[in-house]
């Protein structure tokens, strides 16, 4: 695994691009997201809309998980059973 100082510009925007498709999948009503390489676990922190306002949530995932993550069926299942339970107060899309 890569320190964050020799990520590519490239690297980082495949992780935005999946993680991109990967949260639209969800149907979220309203959200926006930070992710931040991290040396072992990336950071992503997610702010949703809930039915009492918004909420701020914080998900780690291994940066091969997020630069395969829509690929790869396996991981793809991985991260999207993971943030799906780490979302589940947010509020969806009618």
């Amino acid at each position: 695994m890569k320190n964050n100082t020799t990520l590519s510009i490239a690297e980082l925007a495949q992780v935005r691009k999946n993680l991109d498709k990967i949260l639209d999948e969800l149907q979220l009503d309203a959200y926006i997201y930070a992710v931040e390489p991290q040396s072992r676990q990336w950071q992503l922190t997610i702010e949703c809309a809930t039915e009492n306002g918004w909420e701020t949530v914080k998900f780690s995932a291994d940066e091969e998980y997020l630069l395969r993550g829509v690929d790869d069926a396996v991981v793809h299942d991985v991260l999207i059973d993971g943030l799906r339970e780490a979302l589940c107060a947010c509020r969806l899309k009618e």
